[in-house]
């Protein structure tokens, strides 16, 4: 892919986060990127022009676990989609055995 797709590229998904952030979030005060994205000095600028007097930054500077942010996104998805119910409290953390070892 040429430089100028990319480039493109990157300006249209620029533009449709500066423009959902607008439509449903209404005034941006900060901006808060994770993932691949945060990484893309690009974008990141982008975003920052779109969205004039709102504060761009990455999770990974803010959060210190922010790497595993995304695994534990996924774990809370799926177990909501799941139709599970929610964990009677007798069993998480497990109960430990009167010896003190974990069953």
């Amino acid at each position: 892919m040429g430089t100028r797709w990319r480039c493109q590229l990157t300006a249209f998904t620029a533009g449709s986060i500066a423009d959902s952030y607008r439509r449903y979030c209404g005034r941006v005060d900060a901006v808060l990127l994770s993932g691949g994205g945060a990484r893309n000095l690009t974008l990141t600028h982008m975003i920052q022009v779109a969205l004039p007097g709102a504060i761009v930054h990455a999770v990974d500077a803010l959060l210190p676990a922010a790497e595993a942010k995304e695994a534990l996104a996924f774990a809370v998805a799926g177990y909501a989609t799941s139709g599970a119910s929610a964990m009677p409290k007798s069993s998480w953390p497990p109960a430990r055995q009167s010896s003190g070892a974990w069953p």
